[in-house]
């Protein structure tokens, strides 16, 4: 199996300047986990995923190192 295989290929994504509270509304609208952050060219910035709003929300911090 391929990723192609799987992947989708009607992406939904959010701009860095989305707020958190519509991000998490357009995951659960969509039935989706993750979303890519792009810039105005379409170009991505990061991802977004629901595990990282569960982490936020819990007081983990944005970028945890790996030596915690």
């Amino acid at each position: 199996m391929l990723a192609r295989d799987i992947m989708t290929t009607n992406v939904i994504t959010v701009g860095p300047d989305s707020e958190i509270d519509a991000v998490s509304t357009l995951l659960l609208e969509h039935h989706i986990t993750a979303v890519p952050v792009v810039d105005d060219k379409g170009q991505v910035l990061g991802i977004i995923s629901d595990s990282d709003l569960m982490l936020r929300m819990a007081g983990w911090p944005a970028n945890p190192c790996c030596a915690c």
